[in-house]
């Protein structure tokens, strides 16, 4: 067991096991389709291998998978019970939860984002202002940074690895609330930083991006995915429903992905690399009533097909994870699904009702 099981203090809901489908229908936008399924021409309905148990007090919002080999565990940012929640990365069994309200190590207030690198879970607090570094398997607590540069932080990415890690964050901050600030400069930030088991996190450097006015200047942000081969960071503006690219420094590069055809909210964005130049983003666009999940070339962005689950909606965070993994020998994406549970799509699934590379593998 990974965690101490925390008794539900609201009503459980037992969404039952979505069977092994994955043949990929195409929705045609009639019979019982969401609306906002009119205008897609071949949205391909791929069932979840799996929906965890869901619980409303739990507001989960970023999934990230530990695993060594034998098992896994997904570990989800719960901004309403100020926890990790933690499922078993095969079954989706709910295995525990690490942590509760608080600001001592060990504890969250409202995390949202969470990845892991090899044994180290980095998981954003916004309301600690704060990025907390958790050695696994068992959730120990080794430190954390970032409070004295941070405002409002709620996405991560990393490149590079433990001992020479890059990591960005974003910062949606504001001066007055829900109001857009005048000055974007700090939207974007950059921390080296080394990780060492049993060790505080040792930040070596720090830097802070963002363009001033102009198409490049980021307004709402929450998601943000890195390409370390390719040089390239994706940031998801929710202000204008696309994913704009910048480089390694911060830089505008012109281009945008997603627009126009996101209609709900740019929230989670996963990278599936074949290699060094090959494989696939996949983009989520959250609506209420559905969350549709679109694919894109990795190296020219062109659009390759949109999927949704039989049941997941309103999706905030995603993850990837090239196979062979426990459970999903060709990969697995996790999705959350309506804030209150997590499932799981099958990436050969994925793969057979797209067309797409079936023979990437994890390195």
């Amino acid at each position: 067991m990974i965690g101490s099981t925390r008794s539900a203090t609201a009503t459980v809901l037992a969404l039952a096991a979505i069977g092994c489908g994955g043949e990929g229908g195409a929705e045609d936008g009639t019979g019982d389709a969401p609306a906002a399924l009119a205008s897609e021409p071949a949205v391909h309905v791929i069932d979840e291998r799996w929906v965890t148990v869901a619980d409303t007090l739990w507001d989960v919002d970023t999934p990230a998978l530990w695993t060594d080999g034998a098992q896994s565990v997904v570990l989800v940012t719960a901004k309403g019970t100020h926890d990790l929640q933690l499922f078993d990365g095969a079954s989706g069994e709910r295995v525990g939860s690490f942590g509760t309200q608080g600001a001592a190590p060990g504890d969250f207030d409202r995390p949202n984002g969470v990845l892991v690198v090899g044994d180290f879970a980095l998981v954003v607090e916004r309301d600690n202002h704060r990025v907390q570094v958790l050695e696994m398997p068992e959730g120990t607590p080794l430190g954390s940074f970032g409070a004295d540069e941070l405002r409002y932080p709620y996405g991560l990415a990393t490149s590079g690895s433990a001992e020479d890690l890059t990591l960005w964050v974003t910062d949606d901050y504001e001066d007055v609330e829900d109001v857009v600030p005048d000055d974007l400069t700090n939207r974007l930030h950059r921390f080296h930083v080394t990780l060492r088991s049993g060790a505080a996190p040792e930040v070596r450097a720090h830097a802070t991006f963002g363009e001033p006015d102009g198409e490049g200047a980021l307004r709402v942000v929450e998601s943000i995915q890195v390409d370390p081969d390719m040089g390239r960071v994706l940031v998801a503006d929710e202000s204008r429903r696309s994913y704009l690219e910048y480089d390694f420094d911060g830089a505008y590069r012109g281009r945008q992905l997603g627009a126009p055809v996101i209609e709900g909210d740019p929230e989670g964005i996963v990278l599936v690399r074949c290699g060094t130049d090959a494989g696939y983003w996949v983009l989520t666009d959250q609506q209420p009533d559905v969350t549709l999940f679109r694919v894109y070339d990795r190296a020219s962005y062109e659009p390759l097909g949109v999927f949704r689950g039989a049941v997941t909606t309103n999706t905030d965070g995603a993850t990837f994870e090239l196979g062979p993994v426990p459970g999903f020998p060709a990969g697995v994406l996790y999705a959350i699904h309506d804030d209150q549970a997590l499932s799981a799509f099958d990436w050969a699934d994925v793969t057979t009702a797209l067309g797409l590379r079936a023979d990437c593998r994890r390195d």
